[in-house]
């Protein structure tokens, strides 16, 4: 790995797009994409159309991992440190569960201490 490249981590992309939209912008960065379902739960959720991106994000490098809890990143992702963590748009999903995205945050929090640099950046 070319340690001259930005490294970023991106959690919860969902469908990749927001993976596929940053790798496309930037060549000087090494990609790792995230989410929380598996697989075949992300065919399910997103159809064929998913695949297009996640086959132009292995043909451009990036490591795609599935079934990531964020609160709870896993040795592989604790392993490295990265420059700059997205995590977009974190939440628990449905409406009025502001006590459980709390603790979701609170979690991801904690979790990022390990992996992000000291002069990283998380947004």
């Amino acid at each position: 790995m070319n340690t001259d490249k930005h490294e970023v981590l991106v959690l919860g992309d969902g469908d990749f797009s927001y993976s596929t939209s940053l790798i496309s912008s930037s060549s000087k960065c090494s990609l790792t994409s995230t989410v929380f379902l598996s697989k075949e739960e992300i065919l399910s959720t997103y159809g064929n159309d998913v695949l297009k991106n996640i086959q132009f994000l292995e043909d451009s490098d990036v490591k795609i991992l599935f079934s990531i809890d964020a609160t709870n990143l896993p040795p592989l992702l604790c392993s490295r440190q990265y420059d700059s963590i997205h995590f977009n748009f974190p939440h628990t999903g449905g409406k009025g569960k502001i006590s459980e995205n709390r603790k979701l945050l609170i979690g991801l929090f904690n979790s990022l201490q390990k992996v992000v640099k000291d002069s990283g950046n998380v947004g």
